[in-house]
């Protein structure tokens, strides 16, 4: 059944995260708050000088990553992968801290250019000011994409 395979996959995903540094956890799990993440952005937000080496070592070994190349390379985490690094992530740091870290997030978002995602997060991180101030300056142009709603995201929130 579905939840049979689910728990399965869970409790792998568990048994490789046991096996790898406190390092390379801290990298794959506050990753996993970007949809799609440079190396740049990986180790700003872990604080891990080893991001590229550790995403380029998963991609090679095709562990549940995938990587482009458009301006920059950037990876992104399949979504079953994401989702459970997320929930590791809000398990291992207290609210506050993780709200903190959310918007830290955001805000490299927003600085990268990522507007509709950093409203999400900014959104699950309840800061709702930055939330306000960020819709009313990219209004027009998120119109103008035909974004008039903003859709919720895998990040991790409950």
């Amino acid at each position: 059944s579905f939840n049979t395979r689910e728990a399965l996959f869970d409790y792998l995903l568990a048994e490789m995260l046991a096996r790898v540094s406190g390092d390379a956890r801290k990298v794959l799990t506050h990753a996993a708050l970007f949809p799609q993440f440079t190396v740049a952005l990986a180790e700003q937000i872990s604080g891990s000088a080893n991001g590229g080496r550790l995403l380029e070592e998963l991609y090679r070994n095709q562990y549940l990553i995938d990587r482009k190349v458009d301006a920059e390379l950037t990876y992104q985490f399949h979504d079953l992968f994401r989702e459970f690094l997320l929930e590791e992530l809000a398990r291992n740091l207290v609210e506050p801290e993780l709200r903190a870290l959310r918007t830290r997030a955001a805000v490299m978002l927003e600085d990268s250019g990522q507007v509709s995602e950093a409203v999400q997060l900014f959104r699950h991180a309840q800061d709702w000011a930055h939330v306000a101030r960020l819709i009313k300056q990219h209004a027009q142009r998120l119109l103008d994409q035909g974004r008039s709603h903003f859709r919720g995201t895998q990040d991790g929130s409950s």
